[in-house]
């Protein structure tokens, strides 16, 4: 019978210096995260959410299916965010509550809850005016440009990204960008201003078409007795 001896331990310098190697290697990645450009994403919601439908063809107003798709801010979150070059501080999501009469209420409603339960986000809502065919935002657009104004006076990131496809937004890219920061624009084409002035006043666009924003129900499992 052939016996074999057991290995033999590593030594107490090779633990030590395994030790110092990962906790250096830590450390570089957490300076490299540190010294990414800083990232604040400010979210016109209503402009996004109906992007979003008119993609899937889904008219909630005239034609709302039992059970719509919902949108998932964390993949939208995802789908904007490249870690290795920016670092998120936070994204805002501005909207306008719509009345539980409306179409629409269940649908906005699971969205503030998601974007509510999302590390990192805020949720600023406005409201509607006006009669129920010309009910209009009101609020909403000029608290996301107050907000994207202040935190570039006190240097609060170095990129930002405007999720919209607005128009009436580029004066407020325009004063961003004299302030030294860079803004980037990422909406679907479906909502760009007809001028797409937007555009020609941002510095890089990300298109959210074809991109996969469908909130991925969890799947329930359940455990069944194995019959013999």
């Amino acid at each position: 019978m052939r016996f074999e001896l057991p290995p033999l331990p590593p030594s107490l310098e090779g633990i030590r210096a395994r030790a110092e190697w990962e906790r250096h290697d830590l450390l570089t990645q957490q300076l490299e995260a540190l010294r990414a450009p800083r990232l604040m994403i400010f979210v016109d919601t209503n402009n996004v959410h109906l992007g979003y439908y008119q993609t899937l063809h889904i008219d909630l107003k005239k034609n709302p299916p039992a059970e719509p798709p919902k949108l998932d801010p964390v993949k939208l979150l995802d789908h904007l965010v490249d870690f290795p070059r920016h670092r998120l501080i936070r994204a805002y999501w501005y909207d306008a509550e719509v009345g539980k009469g409306s179409s629409l209420y269940e649908v906005q409603q699971s969205l503030h809850g998601a974007v509510r339960g999302t590390a990192f986000c805020d949720l600023t809502l406005g409201e509607h005016t006006g009669e129920r065919q010309e009910r209009r935002e009101k609020g909403v657009d000029i608290a996301l440009a107050v907000d994207m104004l202040e935190h570039a006076f006190r240097d609060n990131y170095d990129t930002a990204i405007l999720c919209s496809g607005d128009s009436d937004f580029v004066p407020l890219v325009r004063a961003v960008k004299a302030t030294g920061k860079h803004v980037m624009c990422s909406s679907y084409t479906c909502t760009l201003s007809q001028d797409k002035d937007i555009l020609e006043s941002i510095d890089y666009f990300i298109p959210l078409d074809g991109v996969d924003l469908t909130w991925a129900e969890e799947e329930e499992t359940v455990n069944e007795e194995e019959v013999p």
